[in-house]
C-alpha cells in the first residue's frame, strides 16, 4: 500500500528535524486518508470522490511543558512555519506536573479484518449495485430522505524520541440514513470494516421500525418490569458507562463510580466485559494505538468483578502501570483528521461475552416486560448511571410472549445498578460502533407511560 511507505518516509522527515531541535522529547504522528462518499437524497445517489488528505500532529516536551501542532502544509515553508509554531508553542505553554514521559516501544499486535480491497477500490458500478439494494429493502411508503455512506483507507505512522517506530492501515465505512414514511423520521448509523454487505439488511430493519411505529399503542402508568435491550440500543450504553468507568484517566481523576472498586464485584456473575483493540474486524482494531504502543485484550469485568483499567501512556505512567495501547486520535466514525488531535484514554472495542440463551428464549422466560429496539437517544450519565430513555420501538412481553408494539413511555433506570440486576445474556452478538454485545435482560426497571 503506497500510503504506508509515503507517511512512513514523510514522519522520518520530520524526526530528522525535531532531533535539531533543543526539546526533551517529540512525538510525531501521520496520517492519509482517502475517501469516496455517496450523497443520498430521495433514494437517488451520488457519488463524489474527494482528494486525499495527509496530515501530521506533533508533540514536543521540554522542562514539563507540552507543546502540539499540525499541518497538512508539506512545503519546506510550511514545514518551517510548523517547527516555529512548535517553538513558540512550547515557549508559552503551562508546564504540566503530571507529565512524565510519551511512550515506549513495543512488538505491535497481529490483528486481521481492517483492510478490504473492495472498500478502498469501490467503483462507480459496485456503489450503485448497493444503493439499489438498499432502497430494494426498504418497506412500501418508506424512502431515505437523505443520507451517506462513506468509503475510507487510510494509514498512519508514529515515531517517537523514545525508539516507537509503528504504524498501521485499514478500510473504515461510516453510513447515515434518515428514512421518512409520512411525518415519521428515522435515523440510523452503520460502521464496518470491510464491504458493508449487511448494510441493506440494517436500513431494512429501520425501515421496518419506522412502520410498526404507526401501529404502537401508547403504555399507560407506571411499572417496574424486566426490560430486554438489543444491542442498537444497548452498545452506546454500555461504551457510555462501563467504557467510560474503566478508563484510567477518569479512575484516577475520581470521576469514575468503578475507583476504589478493583477486585470487587460492580456486576452480575452473568457479565464478563472485555476491551479488545485486536478484535478481528472491529471498528477500532489496530495492531498499534495512535501513540505506536502495542494494541491488548483487557478483561474489564469477569462474572461481575472489576478486574482490570485501560491506560494511555500519560495515566500509565501518572499510576504506576503500563500503557495498555487505549490511546486514540481515531474515533469510531471515521480514522479522518486525526493527526489534529492529541491522543486521549479512550475504549478500543468494547466486547460482551454471550450467554447461553436465544432471544426468543430470554423472552419466555420474562412474565412482564419490554422488548427494547430503539430509543430517540441511548445516552446515560458515565458517572451517575442515571438515564431516562425515550422508546421509539419496543414490544410488550406477556408471559413469556411478545404481544403489541408500544411508544411514548420512558425507560428510567440507573444502569450502574442496573448491572447487578441482570436476569440473562444473550448469545447472538451484533456489532454497533465500536461494541460487540449480545441483548441482555435487565429486571426492576422503571416504564413511564401516559396517564391512565
Amino acid at each position: 500500500m503506497e500510503a504506508v511507505f509515503e507517511v512512513r518516509s514523510l514522519a522520518e522527515r520530520f524526526k530528522g528535524l525535531l532531533a535539531r531541535q533543543p526539546i526533551d522529547q517529540y512525538e510525531i504522528y501521520l496520517m492519509k486518508n482517502s475517501s469516496k462518499t455517496v450523497h443520498i437524497e430521495n433514494n437517488e445517489a451520488r457519488l463524489s470522490i474527494e482528494s486525499p488528505t495527509m496530515g501530521v500532529g506533533i508533540r514536543a516536551a521540554k522542562g514539563g511543558k507540552v507543546a502540539f501542532v499540525s499541518t497538512t502544509d508539506f512545503s519546506e515553508e510550511g514545514i518551517s512555519r510548523t517547527m516555529m509554531s512548535l517553538s513558540l508553542s512550547i515557549e508559552y505553554s503551562q508546564r504540566d506536573p503530571e507529565f512524565r514521559s510519551f511512550t515506549r516501544p513495543g512488538t505491535p499486535s497481529r490483528v486481521s479484518g481492517t483492510y478490504d480491497e473492495r472498500v478502498a477500490f469501490a467503483d462507480e458500478r459496485q456503489v450503485s449495485d448497493l444503493v439499489k439494494s438498499i432502497a430494494d429493502s426498504l418497506p412500501d411508503g418508506v424512502t431515505i430522505s437523505h443520507g451517506f455512506i462513506r468509503f475510507s483507507e487510510f494509514a498512519f505512522h508514529v515515531i517517537n524520541s523514545l525508539g516507537v517506530d509503528a504504524g498501521d492501515y485499514g478500510t473504515h465505512v461510516f453510513a447515515f440514513f434518515a428514512l421518512r414514511k409520512g411525518d415519521v423520521e428515522y435515523t440510523g448509523r452503520f460502521y464496518s470494516r470491510g464491504w458493508p454487505s449487511e448494510l441493506p439488511a440494517f436500513v431494512g430493519k429501520l425501515g421496518e421500525q419506522i412502520s410498526s411505529y404507526e401501529k404502537a399503542v401508547a403504555f399507560k402508568g407506571k411499572e417496574e418490569m424486566t426490560v430486554i435491550m438489543q444491542p442498537e440500543v444497548l452498545a452506546p450504553i454500555l461504551v457510555g458507562s462501563v467504557g467510560s468507568a474503566c478508563a484510567a484517566s477518569n479512575v484516577y481523576h475520581r470521576r469514575s463510580p468503578f475507583a476504589g472498586m478493583f477486585g470487587k464485584p460492580v456486576a452480575s456473575e452473568l457479565l464478563t466485559v472485555v476491551d479488545d483493540g485486536t478484535l478481528e474486524g472491529g471498528i477500532m482494531t489496530s495492531c498499534v494505538d495512535d501513540e505506536g504502543f502495542p494494541t491488548s485484550r483487557k478483561v474489564l469485568i469477569e462474572k461481575g468483578v472489576l478486574r482490570a483499567f485501560y491506560y494511555d501512556s500519560y495515566y500509565a505512567n501518572l499510576m504506576r502501570e503500563s500503557p495498555t495501547g487505549n490511546a486514540y486520535r481515531r474515533t469510531p466514525r471515521s480514522p479522518e483528521q486525526a493527526y489534529r488531535r492529541t491522543p486521549s484514554n479512550s475504549a478500543s472495542n468494547i466486547v460482551v461475552e454471550p450467554g447461553d440463551k436465544t432471544l426468543d428464549e430470554m423472552v419466555s422466560e420474562v412474565e412482564r416486560g419490554l422488548l427494547l429496539e430503539r430509543v430517540s437517544a441511548p445516552v446515560v450519565d458515565p458517572i451517575t448511571g442515571s438515564m431516562s430513555l425515550e422508546v421509539r420501538n419496543a414490544v410488550f412481553i406477556q408471559n413469556g410472549s411478545l404481544g403489541n408494539p408500544v411508544r411514548f413511555c420512558l425507560v428510567v433506570a440507573n444502569f450502574y445498578e442496573a448491572l447487578k440486576n441482570i436476569r440473562s445474556v444473550g448469545k447472538e452478538r451484533a456489532m454497533v460502533g465500536n461494541c460487540f454485545t449480545p441483548p441482555i435482560a435487565f429486571d426492576s426497571m422503571t416504564v413511564v407511560g401516559t396517564s391512565s
